[in-house]
């Protein structure tokens, strides 16, 4: 089975985002919903594109899952990779997962914000759309700390949400 190599990838990458989790994409596309690219180097896979597909009047479609805002390319990296070395081995499993997707008319990805090297996607023809997410690191932090360093206009909005929300 295809998927089990998926299964054993997100095993040995414990730090892997929710949204590429096998049970978050069951759950958001069912089991026969979605697939996945690997890129391997020695027979060991180093890198996954999970992804939708689906077929609507004639045309083929590559996407996000449902509920599924951050996914796109996940890469294992080597220990102790030069930030030069870390450029070139993106370059090149970019390159190998997008020389092996599936025919399509229609792509597109919300990639995770820890991807960071898009340039190798745009020489090969694709076109973003930079939208923010803003994280907020809550280590060693109390909720008053953290609204506290919230806006006037940030804390306004907490304040009205907490009466609406219970």
């Amino acid at each position: 089975m295809k998927k089990k190599e998926y299964i054993e990838f997100c095993q040995n990458n414990k730090e892997m985002p929710i949204f590429f989790q096998p049970w978050w994409l069951n759950a958001a596309s069912g089991t026969e919903g979605w697939d996945f690219i690997s890129y391997k180097r020695n027979d060991t896979t180093v890198a996954v594109l999970p992804f939708q597909k689906y077929k609507k009047k004639g045309f083929q479609f590559i996407v996000n899952p449902v509920l599924t805002n951050r996914m796109g390319i996940y890469i294992s990296y080597p220990q102790g990779q030069s930030y030069y070395k870390r450029l070139s081995y993106e370059q090149e499993v970019t390159n190998g997962i997008l020389a092996n997707l599936p025919s399509f008319d229609f792509f597109m990805q919300s990639f995770h914000y820890e991807f960071k090297n898009w340039l190798p996607l745009f020489w090969n023809g694709y076109r973003q759309t930079t939208r923010y997410s803003y994280i907020v690191n809550t280590k060693n932090r109390t909720n008053e700390e953290l609204i506290a360093s919230f806006s006037s206009e940030a804390k306004k909005k907490i304040r009205k949400a907490e009466k609406s929300v219970k």
